[in-house]
């Protein structure tokens, strides 16, 4: 394995248990993850990465430079809590959890480390169809604020995902 590999590794194998290791049957972690996966994120000074909400967990090392993290409550738009990250230290970003970033006054090197749970594919498939349908100009229920139609919502996904199949 080349060495530039190995760090991302090191991170990885802290944050999650993987099949075969003895801490395996400790860990619910393992068992959920679809795949995972680490980005190099280089960014120039002052640069505000806009406020987002992503449906996979990060875990996101800063390198070099410093920034500020700012993470938001689901319901409200107002920060709940700031972090200043300097190199060498972490966040971790639940799955659903708003947030956005500003670099400090040097350039910024991070460590993106995200991972897709089974536990939240319907979910984010629903976030997917729901920007589809406003673009459209619906306004559509967020996800688990109706289960018929979350259910509705996954079953038109299948159905349409299953039409593209047999038509290629």
């Amino acid at each position: 394995m080349p060495s530039e590999a190995q760090p991302t590794c090191g991170y990885a194998s802290e944050l999650v248990v993987f099949p075969g290791s003895p801490e395996h049957n400790e860990c619910a972690m393992s068992d959920d993850i679809i795949v995972g996966r680490g980005t190099l994120l280089i960014a120039s000074p002052g640069r505000i990465t806009a406020y987002r909400v992503d449906a996979d967990v990060n875990f996101l090392f800063q390198i070099h430079g410093a920034k500020t993290f700012s993470v938001t409550d689901s319901h409200q738009h107002e920060a709940v809590s700031h972090e200043e990250l300097d190199a060498g230290f972490g966040v971790h970003v639940p799955c659903l959890t708003p947030h956005w970033a500003q670099n400090h006054e040097a350039p910024s090197v991070a460590l993106s480390i995200n991972f897709d749970l089974r536990s939240m594919d319907s979910v984010r498939r629903i976030y997917r169809l729901n920007a589809r349908l406003r673009s459209w100009g619906l306004k559509p229920q967020p996800p688990c604020a109706s289960s018929w139609r979350d259910h509705a919502k996954l079953t038109a996904l299948d159905v349409l995902s299953s039409h593209r199949f047999l038509r290629h």
